[in-house]
Order: C-alpha cells, then structure tokens, then sequence
C-alpha cells in the first residue's frame, strides 16, 4: 500500500430504504451482530490498525462510549 493510502473494508446496505428494511428485520427477529473485539476508548488506535490491516476474523470491531 502506498504512503497516504487507506483500504477499508466493510459492508453496504444501499438507500434509505434498504437500510430501513434490514434494521426492521434485525428488529423483528432480534438478531444481533456478531463482534469480533471489543476495545475501550483508549485504546481506539489499536481498533483503527486492526480495522485498517484488514485482520479482524469476522465480525465487527466495537468501542464503545
């Protein structure tokens, strides 16, 4: 990768609408995402570099707040 440059990884859920469809169904059926890491708020830079080198296993990296 190339100095300034960034890849990110992750997922699109399209317009509006399709994005209010899945957060009804997520409702409806209680679903829950699947995390891979959790990391405090001091620690943001570490969850940016996993985020950024692309190593989570599966599933989303949280901080919360």
């Amino acid at each position: 990768m190339k100095k300034g440059s960034a890849t990110i990884r992750g997922s699109q859920v399209g317009n509006r609408e399709h994005f209010e469809n899945m957060n009804r169904a997520i409702s409806r059926h209680r679903l829950d995402p699947v995390i891979d890491r959790v990391f405090p708020l001091s620690r943001i830079g570490e969850a940016f570099a996993l985020l950024a080198e692309g190593k989570q296993y599966f599933g989303k990296i949280v901080v919360p707040i």
